[in-house]
């Protein structure tokens, strides 16, 4: 079976206006607290708490990938999360809002699902581009729904926000309709053995352990660089709102370009190469942030964390591909447990940091996750494909 463009074009896309949702609350950040009345200490809950819920959507729900065919999952939780967007756009109360954003967080697994599915349907020498065309899809996501979030959470309340993302993920579930076809799926292996299959994987695999342990730490990283910056800029040493704390996801087209030739790399050099470039440019990034807390410093943060945080996924995500083909779904799943309950974990430190320590401990935050996931991968096997078969 093969990947069409047109196909490919809209799994992109839908990976991006899926991603978003997740993205949109960090320019409303101190719009919603105020909502709630929260101060800023436990501000992060917000993030936290969505990004808990997609670690439990991921471990619960995105195994089910190898055994269901992913067209009607897909469709499920896209309209389930539909549902969790318009009560947070309408809740009346904090209980209420939060109990939604871990409803729309666990059932926010549609990018995670279109990963190994295109991965199954490119050709083994193509794969890395695929998904690095895929990475600049949920790159562009991620950049474009902090300044639509921005601007429209400044002009019209961030309730809004939240009212068009769920109608646009009902005209995502008639799109991907159109364009998934269904998947054969042999296996009819038990609820309960899919998932102790994700503790054997980490036991039992060195290479799924080192991925999940890097990327973990480098998505924490990235989260915090962007729920920190929010709450920096808003700050009275820049005084900035929404909209304008939104305009800064627009420096992330530079990543988005890249997505595609951090691919392209990967499957000229190899992954791991390509991971420890990335790594290193994103600690780089967060020392030039912590020496210049000014405009210069940030603007420059902002391009190197970004393009590090789509050559790290690219590249750990074509480790994870080649190692077993018949159980993509449940390799994305234990990678991307490991993303989001460290993004959430994060998300939280961030914002207690930033009370206590201001930008600085923010940046420091940062460094160390960073850090830790580029020694990691210091003595990590660095030929072509890193030993593995397709």
């Amino acid at each position: 079976m093969s990947l069409a463009p047109a196909a490919l074009r809209t799994f992109a896309f839908a990976a991006g206006v899926s991603v978003a949702n997740f993205y949109y609350v960090q320019p409303l950040l101190v719009d919603i607290g105020k909502s709630f009345g929260l101060n800023e200490a436990v501000m992060g809950l917000v993030p936290t708490l969505t990004q808990f819920g997609l670690g439990l959507g991921v471990l619960l729900l995105l195994p089910l990938g190898d055994v269901i065919d992913n067209r009607r999952l897909v469709s499920c939780a896209i309209a389930l999360q539909a549902v969790a967007l318009l009560v947070m756009a309408t809740a009346s109360n904090l209980i209420l809002f939060f109990g939604a954003a871990m409803v729309m967080g666990f059932t926010g697994i549609t990018s995670y699902l279109l990963a190994p599915y295109v991965a199954h349907l490119a050709p083994a020498a193509e794969r890395g581009r695929v998904i690095g065309l895929l990475a600049r899809g949920g790159i562009i996501g991620i950049l474009l729904a902090r300044t639509v979030s921005g601007l429209i959470g400044f002009y019209i309340g961030w309730r809004s926000v939240y009212l068009l993302a769920a109608l646009a993920m009902l005209a995502l579930l008639w799109l991907l309709r159109r364009y998934m076809v269904p998947l054969a799926r042999p296996t009819t292996t038990p609820y309960h053995h899919l998932l102790l299959s994700l503790v054997k994987l980490v036991r039992n695999e060195p290479a799924v352990r080192r991925t999940v342990f890097t990327q973990a730490l480098n998505f924490g990283s990235f989260n915090s660089l962007w729920l920190g910056l929010s709450l920096y800029l808003e700050s009275p040493a820049f005084g900035l709102h929404s909209d304008s704390v939104g305009m800064f996801g627009l420096l992330g087209a530079a990543a988005a370009l890249a997505a595609p030739l951090a691919g392209r790399f990967v499957d000229r050099k190899g992954p791991q190469v390509t991971l420890r470039f990335a790594l290193a440019l994103t600690v780089i990034a967060w020392v030039v942030m912590a020496l210049l807390p000014n405009m210069i410093g940030i603007v420059a943060g902002i391009i190197l964390v970004d393009l590090g945080a789509t050559a790290s996924d690219v590249s750990n995500r074509t480790i994870l591909f080649r190692l077993h083909p018949d159980i993509r779904t449940r390799l994305m799943a234990v990678y991307s447990i490991g993303m989001f309950f460290s993004g959430g974990i994060l998300s939280l430190l961030t914002t207690i940091l930033w009370a206590h320590s201001g930008w600085l401990g923010v940046c420091l935050l940062g460094l160390a996750a960073t850090s830790l996931a580029f020694l990691a991968n210091l003595r990590a096997p660095s030929a072509p494909h890193d030993g593995y078969g397709d």
